[in-house]
């Protein structure tokens, strides 16, 4: 399934020779025991990182109900 949806996903690109960007990002879990490396002090450059390279697509790894929440606000032109 894996293989057939990113075929479909290639032949569809080169279709319409458009550029696609696909991004995943481990924006890692939020937990206050990370003291200087949590979310609350990360959120910021993590969102700007993603914000700059404005992919189609993107997935993240480890996020929790609380990040995505604060990516739905900031990155407002994604679904």
């Amino acid at each position: 399934m894996k293989k057939l949806f990113f075929g479909l996903l290639m032949a569809s690109n080169l279709f319409f020779s458009q550029d696609l960007k696909v991004m995943t990002y481990n924006i890692r879990l939020s937990l206050e025991s990370d003291k200087e490396n949590s979310w609350n002090n990360r959120k910021d450059d993590a969102l700007a990182l993603m914000s700059y390279y404005h992919p189609d697509y993107f997935g993240v790894q480890e996020a929790v109900p609380q990040q995505m929440t604060d990516i739905k606000t900031t990155l407002t032109e994604y679904d």
